[in-house]
């Protein structure tokens, strides 16, 4: 199945305390990062794509071969992983059968995540660390062509952070790949989207972020407009993320986000 593109236009999904409103964004194949402080709507934006949410209003399209499709539609063809993703409290062996298409690239993989020594344990019996390898496993070995990684290097050791890494490297090149994350170096998307307080205010080629670029171009309130790195900066003022790009690369503005994810105190319900 080859996935051109997801389409979102209009999406709103409200809670007591939060609203998530995105007038337009598209998500192209390669890997998409969502990075923004906690309670930002990243996860929320996750659990809408996979499905997981009804939306209060809008849509999502998955363009697929020229179709436009649901969420609904592409439930067996998108990896899901969350930090509270349920699954059967069964042996890891068990759990990794039922999903298990081809078995030379599943033991290649259940190797490469450190998974061998764990096969008899249940799911939970293991670290959040181990259960989230357990949940990558599930999500990369069926080969979908959609990954929505929500926080994958969270809760996972610093030793497995570069093999994830390298995972998430060989998948996105046939793959859409969507990925949350507040982490500053782990890896270096084809695609940014900044979310603050439920709204997109920016979205692009990182590369526009890299040293001597003088003009951005933006997708914001639903147009994409072209602007300089000063009408950028006070955009970003603006949305409440008191941010400079300073001529600065996509790390330098990931490493900014950390620091506010630790002061931010708008905490997202679902987040």
């Amino acid at each position: 199945m080859g996935i051109a593109s997801i389409r979102v236009s209009n999406l709103v999904k409200r809670f007591k305390y939060f609203t998530l409103s995105i007038p337009s964004l598209t998500l192209w194949r390669g890997i998409n990062l969502i990075i923004g402080p906690n309670g930002s709507g990243k996860s929320t934006l996750l659990k809408l794509l996979a499905g997981f949410l009804n939306p209060d209003g809008g849509r999502i399209r998955y363009l697929v071969n020229g179709k436009k499709l649901s969420p609904y539609d592409m439930v067996r063809d998108i990896g899901y992983v969350a930090e509270d993703l349920l699954l059967p409290n069964l042996k890891v062996s068990e759990i990794l059968d039922s999903f298990t298409i081809n078995l030379s690239e599943a033991n290649e993989l259940i190797s490469l995540l450190g998974l061998a020594p764990y096969l008899n344990k249940r799911y939970m019996e293991l670290s959040a660390g181990f259960r989230k390898r357990v949940q990558i496993a599930l999500a990369v070995m069926r080969n979908p062509p959609v990954l929505l990684l929500d926080e994958p290097f969270s809760n996972v050791d610093l030793l497995m952070i570069p093999i994830l890494r390298k995972l998430l490297l060989k998948e996105w090149v046939n793959k859409t790949v969507i990925l949350t994350s507040h982490l500053s170096t782990e890896i270096i998307p084809t695609h940014l989207i900044i979310l603050n307080q439920g709204k997109i205010i920016y979205s692009g080629n990182p590369e526009d972020l890299k040293l001597g670029k003088e003009v951005l171009t933006v997708e914001h309130n639903g147009k994409t407009t072209q602007l300089s790195i000063g009408e950028f900066n006070k955009l970003l003022s603006e949305g409440g993320l008191n941010l400079k790009v300073r001529n600065a690369y996509v790390n330098d503005l990931m490493r900014l986000l950390n620091k506010l994810i630790k002061n931010n105190k708008n905490e997202d319900p679902t987040n």
